[in-house]
């Protein structure tokens, strides 16, 4: 049976009874067939996700504020609210503006890759060598 410390809650232990997964703790014995149990963990940690994000709602808004004011192209929530919070935050908090004064210069490249075939030099069409 493998153990698991729960931080400030209680000791919960992991085993296998038959063809069940067993879950306990000093109060409580969840005994699940093995089939549903990788759903069921999914399911969980989707949902532990969406409780960090709530607690650390604040870290979060500064966090996103920061990536919005340096240019990343890419946000760390979907939460509309949150979002917008920190856009607002991005517009507004002096202390981003003194870490990133100029904001950071975009590096993207314009135009798309382009493929070019040259003919082989054994006198080919192009087709056997890219």
């Amino acid at each position: 049976m493998v153990q698991i410390i729960v931080p400030k809650l209680e000791e919960a232990k992991v085993g296998i009874d038959g063809k069940c997964v067993v879950l306990s703790t000093k109060s409580v014995i969840i005994k699940l067939p093995y089939q549903v149990v990788p759903t069921i963990a999914r399911a969980m940690n989707m949902k532990a996700k969406e409780i960090d994000e709530i607690v650390n709602v604040h870290r979060l808004i500064g966090d996103q504020a920061f990536m919005m004011r340096s240019g990343a192209p890419f946000g760390l929530t979907n939460n509309p609210a949150i979002q917008k919070a920190a856009a607002h935050e991005a517009q507004f908090n002096d202390k981003l503006r003194k870490h990133l004064p100029g904001g950071v210069k975009g590096k993207s490249l314009i135009g798309t890759p382009t493929i070019i075939k040259h003919p082989s030099k054994e006198g080919g069409n192009g087709k056997d060598k890219v």
